[in-house]
Parts: C-alpha cells; structure tokens; sequence
C-alpha cells in the first residue's frame, strides 16, 4: 500500500481548491487582494482538510517572497476524534524580521517550534493549513509559492525501493570551520547552503544561518524555517518525513537531499547513551543535519555517500556511511531542494555594497554607505546564547574556490567606533580582503580592500 503522508498545495489548480479570504492568485502564487494597484493590508488563505495516513507528528513547509515591511505565517489544526483542535501557529516568517516559533500546548494537540503533536494516542487523520499575509504597505505584499504538510504515519510500512548508484556533485562545507560562536550549532542551515548553492547560489552558511535562526527557542535547526529559507532564495523546497524508498527516488532524479540523524563514532558511547553506532562519522551528534549525495556499492555492502558538515575540514565532510548504520541513525525527517521556481526569488535576502572609511587607528575601518558612515551596533553579534550577526573576511590568496564559502575566512569583532580591527595579517597582505557584516534581519554588507 503507497504511503500518505505528503501533501504539497503549489500552482493555480491546487490553491484554487482552498479558501480565500482578502486573497488571490497570480502567476500561480497567492497573494494579497488588490484594487487600483492597491493591495489590501491582510488576507487569509485556508486549505481543505487533508486526509492522511494516522499520524500523530505533522510538519509544514512554506516558500514565500517577503519583501520588507510583509510577512507571511502559517497555521495548522488536526481533526481528532471528531473534533478539531485550535489552530497552532508555526511562526511569522520573512527574512527581515526577527523569527520566533512558538510552544503552545493546545489541548487536543500541541506545537513544538517545528513539530505539531496530537494528544491523543489514537492519533489522527486530517490535518488543515491556513497562511497569512500581511503587508505594511499597500504598494508591495508577498506571495507564497508553495505549502506543504507532512505526517509521520504511526503504522508506516516503509518502503526500501530498488538500488540506485549514482553520486550527485555537492559543495561540502565544514561547520566546524565557520563562525566559532555559532559553528557548533548550525548543522541544519549548512546543509541547506549546499543544496541550494549546488543550482548555482553563492551563499554563505553564516548567512543562511542568521536568516534560520529561531528566537523562540534561540536555535539554528527550525526545520520550518530552513526550507523556508532556501524559498526565499526560490528554490522549490520543502520538509518531510521520508523513507528509504523515498529517498533513493530522489538521488535518482538528481536531487541531493537533508537528512536528520543522531549518532556517535565510539563504541562505548553507543553503549553507554544508547545510540546509533555509525563507523566513519567525525564523533557524536544528536538531531544532526548531513546530506545525501548518493549512494554506491563495495564488496557487496552498500553505502550512503554523504557532506557530513561535523568534519574538521570541507574536503573531509564528504564521507559514505553503511548503509544499515545509516538508517539505524536517520529520524526520517529530510529536506527536498528543487531547482528555483519561475517567479520566485525576488525578495531574498540583500547584499549591500560598502567603502571602507579609515579611522585614525592603524588598521580600523568603518562602513561607508551611500556616502554616510555606517556604524555597526555594539551588539551586532549578539551573545553566545543569543547570536545576532556574524563579521568576517577573506582574503585573496590566487585560488579559484568553487564557491565563495570554500574560502578561507577570518571572523572579527565590532570595535568600539561600531567598526572593525583589521589584524596585521590583512594588512601586509598584497591579496584583496573582503569584509563581510552579516546581520539576523536578511542583510549582508560586504566591502572590499584592495593592496
């Protein structure tokens, strides 16, 4: 029996089934009502119920153009026991905001950040989504590309599919190698960089990072937002509970995909913590991003070629896992990046141009912008516990990186003038330098020093 736990609403016919209110369609996309040019400050859009196999996790996947000043918000309800609980709320999403998921215990069900729960141990079969669009201008609105909703059946009988040998190209990136006040944490939105940044993107982990992060439980790793992320680049993505069988299809098709797993390398631990023992993994990881590039056969065992971000270096992440130790570590929540949709993208996060004005001391600069001096916040990073932004910069060294994040870069601190120290390394150096300000509210200035 095929497995139903996946429902993806995207294009005129499948929005046209729901329910509008102050809302409509264009170019397949749901956007605010509008007269005269005018859009309309609010509007709701909701889904029919959708039946599903009997499930009692739910996740929700959204793409959406959000320029500043709109935001976008999804809900979800389940029909249990004849009764549908209240409508939960996944968080306000844009990448100009500040993002916050919530926890609410609702009674029949209740909301965890990115995972809704049904109470009840009978579980439930329908599950409904309505989206939100604000705006606070009537000259500009979103539009939403795409929702998406996935169950985690509680009788899933998982398919294993027929063998696939292929291996996709994928950008590998360490984590380890990357902000050391986040780098611990951000498995999940490295993840998405890479699959996105495989179509031809030149993103920054740090800067799909900051547009990830989750103020409500002060996380990187909102399953909901990371796709939420790569759509606001536009790519077609989204998060769902997958299996084997599921999973090959994709390698098959050409599409790499994020998987979540836990695991330790040491034996002991294994014993110990009673978790998934997984040979050639870096070390321990609990609820872990890695992605899958494809698979292979030796010596008659099969195994998962993966970018494992918890590697010391990029060229050491790409790594193959057995393929029964694989699944013995994987939750079976994934993500899907597809290639970029039509008409989207055109609201993704800014990169802003910069001169670098010299202050008195040797080796200090400040951001000059639009001919004004533009002084970084002395919390512009924010906290260890709370992150905020990430400074940083390259330096030239002759190489030709396939993506810019191969680079190697050097990380800064905001210095009292709400500038930076450049260290005497970049400034002995003939190579150009390039300074990188990246803030949590979809902004990235970059300037650059030439010799």
């Amino acid at each position: 029996m095929k497995t139903n736990n996946l429902y993806l609403i995207e294009g005129a016919e499948a929005f046209s089934k729901g329910d509008f209110e102050n809302t409509a369609l264009e170019n397949g996309c749901l956007v605010l009502e509008q007269s005269g040019g005018r859009r309309v400050y609010n509007g709701c859009y909701t889904t029919k119920p959708m039946r599903m196999d009997t499930f009692r996790e739910v996740m929700v996947s959204w793409n959406a153009d959000t320029p500043r000043g709109t935001v976008v918000e999804v809900e979800g309800r389940v029909l249990v026991d004849g009764q549908w609980s209240k409508w939960l709320s996944f968080g306000k999403w844009s990448p100009f905001l500040s993002r916050k998921s919530s926890a609410e215990d609702g009674g029949l069900a209740k909301i965890d950040a990115d995972v809704l729960t049904v109470a009840s141990e009978n579980g439930a079969k329908d599950v409904q989504l309505r989206v939100y669009l604000y705006t606070d201008s009537v000259e500009v609105g979103p539009q939403v590309r795409l929702l998406g909703v996935s169950v985690r059946p509680m009788q899933w009988q998982q398919g294993e599919g027929k063998q696939v040998l292929r291996q996709l190209y994928l950008p590998a990136y360490s984590q380890l190698n990357r902000d050391p006040a986040i780098g611990q944490n951000i498995s999940s939105p490295v993840v998405v960089t890479m699959l996105i940044n495989r179509w031809g993107e030149d993103v920054l982990p740090e800067e799909m990072a900051h547009i990830c992060y989750d103020n409500g439980y002060h996380g990187f790793n909102n399953w909901s937002f990371a796709v939420a992320a790569a759509g606001s680049f536009g790519y077609r993505a989204y998060a769902c509970y997958m299996d084997l069988e599921q999973l090959r299809k994709q390698i098959y098709l050409g599409y790499s995909v994020g998987t979540c797993l836990t695991y330790t390398n040491d034996p002991q631990v294994a014993k110990e913590q009673g978790l998934p023992l997984v040979k050639g993994t870096p070390s321990t990881a609990k609820n872990h991003l890695i992605a899958v590039r494809g698979f292979c056969e030796e010596n008659g065992v099969e195994y998962v070629i993966v970018n494992d971000s918890y590697a010391a270096g990029d060229a050491a992440a790409e790594r193959k896992y057995q393929l029964n130790e694989f699944l013995s570590a994987w939750n079976r929540v994934a993500y899907v990046v597809h290639p970029k949709h039509k008409y989207g993208g055109f609201a993704k996060p800014e990169r802003v141009g910069a001169r670098l004005r010299a202050t008195e001391q040797l080796g200090e600069y400040t951001f000059e912008m639009k001919g004004s001096e533009y002084l970084l916040k002395s919390d512009f990073l924010g906290t260890p516990e709370d992150p905020h932004g990430t400074l940083c910069f390259t330096i030239q060294d002759g190489i030709a990186y396939a993506t810019t994040a191969h680079k190697a870069f050097r990380y800064m601190k905001v210095s009292e003038n709400g500038g930076f120290q450049l260290p005497s390394t970049a400034m002995e150096s003939n190579g150009k330098v390039t300074i990188y300000a990246i803030d949590g509210n979809g902004m990235m200035i970059v300037a650059e020093r030439k010799s």
